[in-house]
């Protein structure tokens, strides 16, 4: 009996979006292994360019697995670089996961099918740059920080990969600079909410 009303109070205090916060990363992992069995549809559809830009997606959700997944993030962040993100807090990662990744990854295959796949280059461009930072981070502290695995082995190798076909393949430098300029503000985006210049109440 007892246990039965810990099951309904469990129940009547559970919230999808505190769920959410806290098992997204994990959630993804998942999602990922669905997106890779639909791969091949996908190139077979789409072709190697559009293809490629939709792989960014499950890539990413892989790297934000080894990032998130046991809450390793949110407490190197405020252990190492307490000055660098005082306001970052776990749904603000979220935000950012979801919103500048997750979203934005697929407005980059959408853009990449119907217009023309150079312009999905914001993706390879945003894990390069993840990847300087956590090289950064490497070099800076001669230690492991969350992401760096997937970082080192997928993010550098499959960026160049896609930027180097994309090129070949008609993008534009015009594609290269929407990219980069896009990945720099996805970046600056995180860095203004860890300060707390936007949503600092998040």
């Amino acid at each position: 009996m007892t246990k039965r009303r810990d099951e309904a109070l469990d129940a009547a205090q559970y919230h999808f979006s505190n769920w959410l916060v806290h098992n997204w990363s994990r959630a993804g992992l998942v999602l990922a292994a669905g997106l890779f069995i639909l791969a091949p549809l996908v190139f077979k559809s789409g072709g190697l360019t559009v293809g490629i830009i939709y792989l960014w997606l499950p890539f990413y959700m892989l790297h934000q697995y080894e990032e998130h997944a046991r809450g390793d993030f949110l407490d190197w962040y405020k252990r190492r670089m307490p000055t660098i993100a005082p306001f970052l807090t776990e749904r603000k990662l979220l935000v950012v996961n979801l919103r500048s990744i997750w979203a934005l990854f697929t407005l980059a295959l959408y853009v990449a099918f119907l217009v023309r796949p150079g312009l999905g280059l914001a993706a390879p461009y945003i894990a390069l740059i993840n990847s300087a930072v956590h090289i950064g981070q490497l070099w800076r502290w001669h230690s492991y920080n969350p992401g760096l695995w997937t970082a080192l082995i997928l993010f550098i190798p499959a960026g160049i990969c896609t930027i180097v076909i994309l090129l070949a393949t008609g993008a534009t430098p015009l594609d290269n600079f929407i990219g980069f300029g896009i990945a720099l503000l996805v970046h600056l985006f995180f860095f203004a909410l860890g300060r707390g210049w936007i949503w600092s109440t998040l």
